[in-house]
C-alpha cells in the first residue's frame, strides 16, 4: 500500500495475487512519494506488478526476483516496461530490441525469455466504490486472476 490506495480491497487478496504474473490497478495513494518518471503525468491511478521468482535465473537463494532486489536496492520503485513498441510482439531476448536500446537508460540481459506474454492486468481501482473488477488485459494469468478475485468475493463489471 505504499503507491496504491488499498481502501475496500479484501483482505488478504493482494498477498494471494502477489508476487506472480499479474499487473494491479489501484488509484495512486494521497501522498505517495512517486517520482515524475514514474508518473509524469500525475495520473489518478498506477499499474502495481510483483514479479515473482525468475524462472531462468540460477541462483542459491530460493524465489529470487531481479527486479524485486532491484527495486529493494534502490528503496523504491522501479518503472518498467515490455520490450517492444506498443502493440507489437514482445521480445524474449535483448537483441530482439537492439533497434530501441538508444532510448533506455539500462538494459539488463538475464537470458531468453520463456514466454512472450504479459502480465494480466486487472483494474481494482473501483472496488473502493463497490464496486467489481475489470480486466485489462487477459495475460498469461486470467483464469487463475478470475478465480482469486472470485474467491475474494469480488464480480467483474463491464
Amino acid at each position: 500500500a505504499r503507491y496504491g490506495n488499498t481502501t475496500g480491497l479484501p483482505d488478504g487478496l493482494l498477498q494471494k495475487l502477489f508476487p506472480g504474473k499479474v499487473t494491479v490497478v489501484l488509484k495512486v495513494r494521497e501522498g505517495a512519494a512517486l517520482s515524475k518518471f514514474i508518473n509524469p503525468l500525475g495520473n489518478s491511478t498506477i499499474g502495481i506488478r510483483v514479479p515473482g521468482a525468475d524462472p531462468n535465473v540460477m541462483t542459491r537463494r530460493q524465489g529470487f526476483s531481479f527486479s524485486r532486489e532491484l527495486a529493494a536496492s534502490v528503496n523504491g520503485a522501479i518503472a518498467l516496461t515490455s520490450a517492444n513498441p506498443s502493440g507489437q510482439t514482445s521480445a524474449t531476448t535483448p537483441r530482439q530490441f537492439a533497434s530501441l536500446w538508444g532510448s533506455l537508460a539500462y538494459v539488463f540481459d538475464g537470458g531468453e525469455l520463456e514466454s512472450t506474454a504479459g502480465s494480466t492486468v486487472v483494474d481494482l481501482s473501483r472496488v473502493c466504490k463497490g464496486e467489481g473488477y475489470r480486466i485489462l488485459r487477459d495475460g498469461c494469468a486470467r483464469s487463475e486472476v478470475e478465480e482469486v478475485l472470485k474467491e475474494s468475493g469480488l464480480d467483474p463489471i463491464e
